[in-house]
C-alpha cells in the first residue's frame, strides 16, 4: 500500500464494495494503479483471519490403529480387521472396505488440492 495514491485506494475499496464500475474519466490514465490497489485489496480480503493460526499437516498426529479381532462369542474364529481412528473426542471404526474407500477419497482430494494450487 505503500506506492499506491491513498485517493486511488479508497476509489477502489469504494468500487469494491458497491460493486460499480469506476466510469470517471480522469481515472482512465491511472487504471495501472487502480489495478494494483484491486489486487491488493482483493488478496486483502481473501485472507482469511485465522490463516496465521492454522496448525501445520505435518504436526497432527491422527490417532488411529487397525485391530484384528481373532474370536467373539459367537463365532469361535473370525479374523475380522477393524480400523479405529479418533477424531477429536470421536472414536470411528471402519470396516476394510469403508478405510480402503476413505484412503482413496483423500488420496484424490489431495491429488486436486495439489493439481489446482
Amino acid at each position: 500500500m505503500d506506492n499506491i495514491d491513498p485517493e486511488i485506494l479508497e476509489l477502489t475499496r469504494q468500487h469494491m464494495q458497491s460493486g460499480r464500475q469506476i466510469t470517471d474519466e480522469k481515472y482512465r490514465s491511472r487504471l495501472p494503479e487502480i489495478t494494483a490497489a484491486y489486487r491488493l485489496l482483493q488478496a486483502e480480503k481473501d485472507e482469511t483471519p485465522d490463516f496465521k493460526q492454522r496448525v501445520s499437516v505435518d504436526t497432527l498426529k491422527p490417532d488411529w490403529k487397525i485391530s484384528v479381532v481373532a474370536c467373539n462369542e459367537s463365532v469361535n474364529k473370525s479374523l475380522h480387521p477393524v480400523a479405529e481412528l479418533s477424531i477429536g473426542d470421536q472414536r470411528v471404526e471402519l470396516s476394510v472396505e469403508q478405510l480402503s474407500n476413505l484412503r482413496y477419497t483423500v488420496a484424490m482430494l489431495m491429488h486436486r488440492f495439489h493439481h489446482y494450487v
